[in-house]
Protein backbone atom coordinates (compact mmCIF):
# COMPACT_ATOMS: atom_id res chain seq x y z
CA UNK A 1 0.00 0.00 0.00
CA UNK A 2 0.93 3.63 -0.80
CA UNK A 3 3.21 4.60 2.32
CA UNK A 4 2.86 7.67 4.36
CA UNK A 5 -0.98 8.13 4.93
CA UNK A 6 -1.84 8.80 8.54
CA UNK A 7 -4.06 6.57 10.98
CA UNK A 8 -6.90 8.50 10.40
CA UNK A 9 -10.07 7.10 9.84
CA UNK A 10 -10.90 7.35 6.27
CA UNK A 11 -15.44 8.00 5.39
CA UNK A 12 -15.51 6.16 2.14
CA UNK A 13 -18.61 7.88 0.02
CA UNK A 14 -19.37 5.60 -3.06
CA UNK A 15 -22.64 8.16 -4.38
CA UNK A 16 -23.70 9.67 -7.58
CA UNK A 17 -26.30 12.34 -7.38
CA UNK A 18 -29.44 11.95 -9.68
CA UNK A 19 -28.88 12.30 -13.00
CA UNK A 20 -30.79 15.12 -13.99
CA UNK A 21 -28.91 16.87 -10.98
CA UNK A 22 -25.20 17.11 -11.98
CA UNK A 23 -24.14 20.36 -9.66
CA UNK A 24 -24.85 18.54 -6.93
CA UNK A 25 -22.05 16.43 -7.54
CA UNK A 26 -19.48 19.24 -7.62
CA UNK A 27 -21.92 20.72 -4.75
CA UNK A 28 -21.10 17.97 -2.28
CA UNK A 29 -17.59 17.61 -2.36
CA UNK A 30 -17.49 21.70 -1.82
CA UNK A 31 -19.75 20.83 1.05
CA UNK A 32 -17.49 17.92 2.43
CA UNK A 33 -14.72 20.06 2.51
CA UNK A 34 -16.91 22.49 4.15
CA UNK A 35 -18.33 20.59 7.03
CA UNK A 36 -14.42 19.04 7.33
CA UNK A 37 -13.18 22.85 7.76
CA UNK A 38 -16.07 23.43 10.26
CA UNK A 39 -15.24 20.70 12.76
CA UNK A 40 -11.78 21.35 12.84
CA UNK A 41 -11.92 24.55 13.10
CA UNK A 42 -15.18 23.78 16.61
CA UNK A 43 -12.09 21.51 17.64
CA UNK A 44 -9.55 24.16 18.01
CA UNK A 45 -11.94 26.16 19.83
CA UNK A 46 -13.11 23.29 22.48
CA UNK A 47 -9.48 22.29 22.50
CA UNK A 48 -8.42 26.48 23.66
CA UNK A 49 -11.70 26.43 25.60
CA UNK A 50 -10.59 23.66 27.97
CA UNK A 51 -6.76 24.53 28.25
CA UNK A 52 -7.65 28.14 29.15
CA UNK A 53 -9.31 27.80 32.98
CA UNK A 54 -10.25 30.47 34.95
CA UNK A 55 -9.87 30.05 38.55
CA UNK A 56 -6.59 27.42 37.47
CA UNK A 57 -3.66 29.44 39.44
CA UNK A 58 -1.04 29.20 36.10
CA UNK A 59 -4.48 29.86 33.63
CA UNK A 60 -3.59 26.59 31.66
CA UNK A 61 -4.89 23.33 32.81
CA UNK A 62 -3.34 20.28 31.88
CA UNK A 63 -3.47 18.92 27.94
CA UNK A 64 -4.51 15.74 28.91
CA UNK A 65 -8.47 17.25 29.71
CA UNK A 66 -8.46 18.22 26.57
CA UNK A 67 -10.17 15.47 24.33
CA UNK A 68 -10.01 16.25 20.54
CA UNK A 69 -12.33 13.99 17.65
CA UNK A 70 -10.07 11.85 16.10
CA UNK A 71 -9.05 12.78 12.83
CA UNK A 72 -10.34 11.73 9.65
CA UNK A 73 -10.92 12.13 5.73
CA UNK A 74 -13.46 11.61 3.05
CA UNK A 75 -12.84 10.06 -0.07
CA UNK A 76 -15.66 10.04 -2.63
CA UNK A 77 -15.95 8.06 -5.56
CA UNK A 78 -18.96 8.84 -7.89
CA UNK A 79 -19.64 8.66 -11.59
CA UNK A 80 -22.29 10.55 -14.26
CA UNK A 81 -24.42 8.62 -16.81
CA UNK A 82 -24.94 11.38 -19.10
CA UNK A 83 -22.24 14.08 -20.55
CA UNK A 84 -21.29 16.99 -18.69
CA UNK A 85 -19.20 20.08 -18.81
CA UNK A 86 -17.23 21.27 -15.88
CA UNK A 87 -15.10 24.30 -15.99
CA UNK A 88 -12.31 24.99 -13.22
CA UNK A 89 -12.72 27.36 -10.91
CA UNK A 90 -11.38 30.44 -13.30
CA UNK A 91 -11.60 29.22 -16.47
CA UNK A 92 -13.12 31.54 -19.29
CA UNK A 93 -16.60 30.18 -20.39
CA UNK A 94 -17.15 30.95 -23.88
CA UNK A 95 -13.66 30.09 -24.56
CA UNK A 96 -13.36 26.39 -22.46
CA UNK A 97 -16.50 25.06 -23.79
CA UNK A 98 -18.94 25.04 -27.30
CA UNK A 99 -22.18 26.76 -25.39
CA UNK A 100 -24.18 26.73 -28.41
CA UNK A 101 -23.27 23.40 -29.53
CA UNK A 102 -24.14 22.00 -25.83
CA UNK A 103 -27.09 23.53 -25.44
CA UNK A 104 -27.99 22.14 -28.58
CA UNK A 105 -27.20 18.82 -27.64
CA UNK A 106 -28.57 18.54 -24.08
CA UNK A 107 -25.30 18.79 -22.46
CA UNK A 108 -25.10 20.84 -19.01
CA UNK A 109 -22.22 23.49 -18.98
CA UNK A 110 -20.84 23.76 -15.07
CA UNK A 111 -18.07 24.73 -12.75
CA UNK A 112 -16.88 23.51 -9.98
CA UNK A 113 -14.48 25.11 -6.92
CA UNK A 114 -11.26 23.46 -7.45
CA UNK A 115 -8.79 24.86 -9.98
CA UNK A 116 -7.54 23.68 -13.01
CA UNK A 117 -8.76 23.28 -16.34
CA UNK A 118 -12.15 21.74 -18.22
CA UNK A 119 -13.29 18.56 -18.42
CA UNK A 120 -16.01 16.59 -19.83
CA UNK A 121 -17.30 13.79 -17.60
CA UNK A 122 -19.67 11.38 -18.22
CA UNK A 123 -19.63 7.70 -18.92
CA UNK A 124 -16.78 6.01 -18.20
CA UNK A 125 -15.26 8.63 -16.67
CA UNK A 126 -14.50 8.03 -12.89
CA UNK A 127 -14.71 10.49 -10.55
CA UNK A 128 -12.27 10.25 -6.81
CA UNK A 129 -12.06 13.43 -4.68
CA UNK A 130 -9.89 13.52 -1.23
CA UNK A 131 -10.56 15.96 1.47
CA UNK A 132 -8.13 15.57 3.91
CA UNK A 133 -6.82 17.68 6.91
CA UNK A 134 -3.33 20.02 5.63
CA UNK A 135 -2.01 18.70 9.17
CA UNK A 136 -1.87 15.37 8.08
CA UNK A 137 1.12 15.06 5.62
CA UNK A 138 3.75 17.95 5.91
CA UNK A 139 3.92 17.99 1.91
CA UNK A 140 -0.16 18.76 1.91
CA UNK A 141 1.41 22.43 3.15
CA UNK A 142 2.93 23.35 -0.19
CA UNK A 143 -0.08 23.77 -3.09
CA UNK A 144 1.84 22.45 -5.42
CA UNK A 145 3.22 19.75 -3.60
CA UNK A 146 0.23 18.48 -2.15
CA UNK A 147 -1.41 17.40 -5.12
CA UNK A 148 1.39 16.03 -7.26
CA UNK A 149 1.89 13.67 -3.83
CA UNK A 150 -1.80 12.61 -3.74
CA UNK A 151 -0.98 11.48 -7.74
CA UNK A 152 1.86 9.89 -6.74
CA UNK A 153 0.32 8.21 -4.18
CA UNK A 154 -2.21 7.21 -7.12
CA UNK A 155 0.82 6.33 -9.41
CA UNK A 156 2.06 4.08 -7.39
CA UNK A 157 -1.13 2.13 -5.96
CA UNK A 158 -1.75 1.81 -10.18
CA UNK A 159 1.46 0.08 -10.43
CA UNK A 160 -0.03 -3.05 -8.30
CA UNK A 161 -2.15 -3.54 -10.94
CA UNK A 162 0.24 -3.69 -14.18
CA UNK A 163 3.49 -5.76 -15.78
CA UNK A 164 6.56 -4.62 -15.17
CA UNK A 165 6.93 -3.18 -19.00
CA UNK A 166 3.96 -0.70 -18.30
CA UNK A 167 4.67 0.05 -14.98
CA UNK A 168 7.75 2.19 -16.13
CA UNK A 169 5.29 3.56 -19.02
CA UNK A 170 2.84 5.28 -16.24
CA UNK A 171 3.86 8.80 -14.95
CA UNK A 172 3.03 11.66 -13.15
CA UNK A 173 3.74 14.93 -15.28
CA UNK A 174 2.73 18.31 -14.42
CA UNK A 175 0.94 19.63 -12.07
CA UNK A 176 -1.18 16.58 -11.52
CA UNK A 177 -1.33 14.70 -14.81
CA UNK A 178 -1.21 11.02 -14.86
CA UNK A 179 -0.09 9.47 -18.07
CA UNK A 180 0.34 5.81 -19.51
CA UNK A 181 2.47 5.96 -22.87
CA UNK A 182 3.12 9.23 -22.63
CA UNK A 183 -0.59 9.96 -22.63
CA UNK A 184 -2.66 11.63 -20.73
CA UNK A 185 -5.61 8.95 -18.84
CA UNK A 186 -6.47 10.93 -15.63
CA UNK A 187 -5.87 15.12 -14.62
CA UNK A 188 -6.65 16.18 -10.96
CA UNK A 189 -7.77 19.57 -9.24
CA UNK A 190 -7.72 21.18 -5.96
CA UNK A 191 -9.03 23.82 -3.46
CA UNK A 192 -7.44 24.58 -0.13
CA UNK A 193 -9.35 25.92 3.15
CA UNK A 194 -7.41 27.21 6.54
CA UNK A 195 -7.40 23.48 7.38
CA UNK A 196 -8.57 21.03 5.08
CA UNK A 197 -7.80 20.37 0.84
CA UNK A 198 -9.88 18.92 -1.47
CA UNK A 199 -8.20 16.93 -4.80
CA UNK A 200 -10.27 16.04 -7.17
CA UNK A 201 -9.75 13.34 -10.03
CA UNK A 202 -11.27 12.47 -13.07
CA UNK A 203 -9.72 9.11 -14.94
CA UNK A 204 -10.52 7.76 -18.09
CA UNK A 205 -11.43 4.34 -17.83
CA UNK A 206 -11.71 2.14 -21.24
CA UNK A 207 -15.43 2.86 -21.30
CA UNK A 208 -14.95 6.31 -21.73
CA UNK A 209 -15.96 8.13 -25.30
CA UNK A 210 -12.74 9.81 -25.92
CA UNK A 211 -14.53 11.37 -29.27
CA UNK A 212 -17.20 13.27 -27.13
CA UNK A 213 -14.40 14.71 -25.31
CA UNK A 214 -12.73 16.90 -29.02
CA UNK A 215 -16.56 17.65 -29.75
CA UNK A 216 -17.32 19.30 -26.74
CA UNK A 217 -14.16 20.80 -25.53
CA UNK A 218 -12.06 23.32 -27.94
CA UNK A 219 -8.01 23.01 -27.20
CA UNK A 220 -7.13 24.61 -24.00
CA UNK A 221 -5.28 28.23 -24.46
CA UNK A 222 -2.82 26.99 -21.74
CA UNK A 223 -1.09 24.00 -21.98
CA UNK A 224 1.27 21.91 -19.49
CA UNK A 225 5.27 21.23 -21.67
CA UNK A 226 4.17 17.51 -21.70
CA UNK A 227 1.37 18.19 -23.98
CA UNK A 228 3.80 19.27 -26.56
CA UNK A 229 0.66 21.22 -28.79
CA UNK A 230 -0.53 17.63 -29.14
CA UNK A 231 -4.82 17.49 -30.25
CA UNK A 232 -7.29 15.72 -27.52
CA UNK A 233 -7.25 12.73 -29.74
CA UNK A 234 -3.25 12.75 -29.77
CA UNK A 235 -2.74 13.58 -26.34
CA UNK A 236 -5.26 11.60 -24.32
CA UNK A 237 -5.58 7.78 -24.07
CA UNK A 238 -7.85 6.26 -21.59
CA UNK A 239 -6.24 3.74 -18.20
CA UNK A 240 -4.52 0.76 -18.57
CA UNK A 241 -6.83 -1.02 -16.11
CA UNK A 242 -10.36 -1.83 -15.81
CA UNK A 243 -12.86 0.58 -13.62
CA UNK A 244 -12.72 -2.56 -10.83
CA UNK A 245 -9.07 -2.35 -9.96
CA UNK A 246 -9.28 1.50 -10.58
CA UNK A 247 -11.57 1.87 -7.88
CA UNK A 248 -9.46 -0.59 -5.99
CA UNK A 249 -6.03 1.30 -6.58
CA UNK A 250 -7.74 4.59 -5.97
CA UNK A 251 -8.53 3.50 -2.56
CA UNK A 252 -5.22 2.14 -1.23
CA UNK A 253 -3.65 5.27 -2.32
CA UNK A 254 -6.25 7.64 -0.65
CA UNK A 255 -8.35 5.43 2.03
CA UNK A 256 -5.41 3.77 4.10
CA UNK A 257 -6.06 -0.01 4.90
CA UNK A 258 -9.42 -1.77 4.82
CA UNK A 259 -9.62 -1.73 8.17
CA UNK A 260 -10.29 2.38 8.46
CA UNK A 261 -12.61 2.71 6.04
CA UNK A 262 -15.75 3.30 7.25
CA UNK A 263 -18.24 2.93 4.08
CA UNK A 264 -21.32 5.33 3.33
CA UNK A 265 -23.66 4.86 0.41
CA UNK A 266 -25.26 7.86 1.17
CA UNK A 267 -24.33 11.09 1.72
CA UNK A 268 -24.69 12.45 5.90
CA UNK A 269 -28.13 14.69 5.90
CA UNK A 270 -26.48 17.84 7.20
CA UNK A 271 -23.42 17.02 4.05
CA UNK A 272 -26.29 16.75 1.89
CA UNK A 273 -28.48 19.63 2.88
CA UNK A 274 -25.63 22.04 2.65
CA UNK A 275 -24.76 20.88 -0.46
CA UNK A 276 -28.51 21.65 -2.00
CA UNK A 277 -28.10 25.04 -0.13
CA UNK A 278 -24.88 25.10 -2.18
CA UNK A 279 -26.95 24.33 -5.63
CA UNK A 280 -28.75 27.24 -4.70
CA UNK A 281 -26.78 29.42 -4.38
CA UNK A 282 -23.48 28.54 -6.43
CA UNK A 283 -23.13 25.67 -8.30
CA UNK A 284 -26.83 25.84 -10.02
CA UNK A 285 -26.92 29.64 -10.94
CA UNK A 286 -25.78 30.91 -14.52
CA UNK A 287 -23.99 33.83 -12.67
CA UNK A 288 -21.69 31.71 -10.73
CA UNK A 289 -21.20 29.32 -14.49
CA UNK A 290 -20.83 32.13 -16.59
CA UNK A 291 -18.55 34.45 -13.71
CA UNK A 292 -15.32 34.21 -15.77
Amino acid sequence: MPSSLSSAWTFVLDWTAPPDRPALDLALDEALLNHATALAEAETKVEAEVLVQPGCSCDIAPASNATPTPPHRWVRLWSRPAAVVVLGATRPFARDARPELCQAEGVPILRRSSGGGTVLLGPGVLCGAIVAPIGEDPAYRAVDRAQVTLLERLAEALRGYLDSEARSSLRVEGSGDLTWQGRKFAGSAQRRTKTHLLVHVSVLTPEADLNAIDRYLPLPDRVPDHRRARSHNEFLTVAPIDWERLVCALLEAWAGPPSQRAWLDHPPPDALARAEMLVRERFGQQDWIERF
